[in-house]
């Protein structure tokens, strides 16, 4: 493409801000820029965790340049053509996930990395300013430009952020970048100041990886205060002047992909089919990438098995929040407490891309099946540690309805790799319905995936 050089003035003005005001731009200094137009079509990204439905068609129909997905883990599926932006999420910082990466940007195919997701946020990465400080040495031993952790709150005045900040100062750290998050009213002048002091505050380019018109005090999608129409409005000024400005290196809106958050109703860039709303046409249609790739499916379908008798337990099926015990994101067909499906992001799944975690400490997963009593039936799991420490586990079964235990396993595997494990268990008499039970009280995390249940034949 060719290169367009041209001035870019932005005069100083004068801001007076009330909630209700006409959107006003802040007090932004003269810039004299040798701008290209292809720097400024670089700078649209997007970002989805890879259980997004569709992430990968999504990608490519907004007609994204870059794409990052909260984990440092690169997928096929990604559309040709965009840059792959890895992050570490949390304080888990390994010697092999950083070689991996080192890997990586040797063979050109990583160039920037992102630091720690919201780490002021208890329920986010939640890392202190010294613990993030003590491996963000490793991080610069990838060797590519570096954006700060994105915090919370306003980045300008966060006191996570000035810590943080003084520390890298202190001791000589790299930061290339800023990372921001905003979700602001559809006021566009409020939210260019905010980036403004931001800069002021750290003198560094600023990289806005989660941005989107909210209102978090909607309940339901119906009242939500923020039409789609001043959406679009926002969209309209806010893109061409961050495509402008020399300090903004990047932006990516923050689409609500699974429609779970009503603050973000009106930000959405798809509709419940999987199309794009209007909001969405306007962004796939601002700068987009003449040059991506096809998007392609990222289901895993498990194959059908008429004999298996436990639903999901591949756990490629979904989440549900409203389980017995507690209102974590626990798989389709499961209760429990302090566990989840985790994707491809957080470990590799046995097959397919997600597999079922208990969290460190004290954790539970449970399913219930319908037997024939004096039957016996055989089970079968593949399972791991996150860590090698040597511990036990074992698979409860008890009488669901009784609430009375039937038996255990054998010790499930004691390592970090996955192993199958295969068990029989005959159902005593006057027992219809069994309750599978996985248990963790060890301070490391434990996965499993593909658990089966089948009469034996």
């Amino acid at each position: 493409m060719k290169k367009i050089n041209r001035i870019i003035y932005i005069v100083i003005t004068t801001l007076l801000l009330t909630g209700c005001e006409k959107n006003v731009f802040g007090d932004f200094e003269i810039q004299e820029t040798d701008y290209s137009t292809e720097v400024g079509l670089s700078k649209k990204g997007n970002a989805y965790t890879y259980n997004a439905k569709a992430w990968s068609h999504r990608t490519h129909n907004i007609g994204s340049h870059w794409f990052y997905h909260w984990g440092n883990v690169p997928r096929e599926e990604l559309p040709e053509n965009v840059e792959y932006v890895p992050m570490f999420w949390g304080k888990k910082v390994t010697d092999e996930d950083v070689e991996r990466l080192k890997q990586l940007a040797a063979e050109g195919k990583i160039k920037y990395l992102l630091g720690f997701n919201e780490p002021d946020g208890i329920t986010q990465s939640n890392v202190t300013v010294d613990e993030a400080i003590a491996v963000w040495h490793k991080l610069e031993e990838v060797g590519v430009p570096l954006i700060s952790p994105a915090v919370v709150g306003d980045s300008s005045d966060n006191p996570w952020m000035i810590e943080f900040m003084e520390k890298v100062e202190q001791q000589g750290l790299r930061v290339d970048y800023i990372g921001f998050h905003s979700y602001p009213g559809p006021n566009v002048g409020s939210f260019m100041n905010r980036l403004r002091k931001t800069y002021e505050a750290y003198k560094r380019p600023i990289w806005i990886t989660e941005f989107a018109v909210a209102d978090w005090k909607a309940t339901n999608d119906e009242n939500n205060k923020h039409s789609e129409a001043q959406v679009l409005e926002f969209m309209k000024e806010v893109l061409p002047a961050l495509d402008k400005i020399e300090w903004i290196s990047r932006y990516a809106w923050f689409d609500d992909s699974d429609h779970s958050r009503p603050a973000l109703a009106s930000s959405r860039l798809f509709d419940d089919e999987g199309n794009l709303t209007m909001v969405g046409q306007f962004y796939a249609q601002h700068n987009p990438n003449a040059l991506i790739g096809p998007g392609m499916d990222t289901e895993y379908i498990p194959p059908v098995d008429d004999d298996e008798l436990i639903f999901n337990g591949h756990f490629e099926g979904g989440t549900w929040e409203n389980t017995q015990w507690s209102t974590w994101n626990t798989p389709n067909g499961w209760d429990g407490y302090q566990s989840d499906a985790v994707s491809v992001d957080v470990t590799d799944a046995y097959t397919g891309f997600f597999s079922a975690r208990l969290q460190h400490g004290s954790s539970a997963l449970q399913t219930v099946v319908e037997v024939e009593a004096n039957k016996t039936y055989v089970y079968k799991l593949h399972s791991k540690w996150a860590e090698d420490k040597g511990h036990k586990q074992k698979i409860v079964f008890k009488d669901h309805i009784a609430n009375k235990k039937i038996a255990n396993s054998d010790a499930l595997s004691s390592t970090a790799d996955w192993t199958e494990f295969t068990g029989e268990i005959t159902i005593p008499s006057g027992v219809s319905k069994l309750r599978i039970i996985l248990w963790n009280d060890k301070q490391t995390h434990f996965y499993f995936d593909d658990i089966s249940l089948k009469e034996k034949i």
